[in-house]
């Protein structure tokens, strides 16, 4: 898997996400994609677009969501938006 640093170097040129056309030029199979996914190296966000998960075990979304509802509780004036 010496192609995960490549990956994550790639997700923080573009806002964190890379596209299946990333490690596929990188000579990641389709099924090496899903069994990254499954082993919770990466997260599907989006049809064609995935985010590398943090050393905390959260992608940048769900650690968005998580600290935006600590926010929520400890400020009343703030709350979760809705997408």
């Amino acid at each position: 898997m010496d192609y995960i640093p490549k990956l994550k170097k790639i997700a923080q040129e573009n806002n964190g996400l890379i596209k299946t056309s990333d490690p596929l030029s990188l000579g990641v199979s389709a099924h090496e994609i899903r069994k990254l996914t499954i082993d919770g190296v990466i997260e599907h966000v989006h049809q064609e677009y995935y985010q590398i998960i943090t050393d905390n075990g959260l992608s940048d979304e769900k650690l968005i969501q998580k600290t935006g509802a600590v926010v929520s509780n400890t400020h009343p004036d703030f709350g979760v938006r809705k997408r």
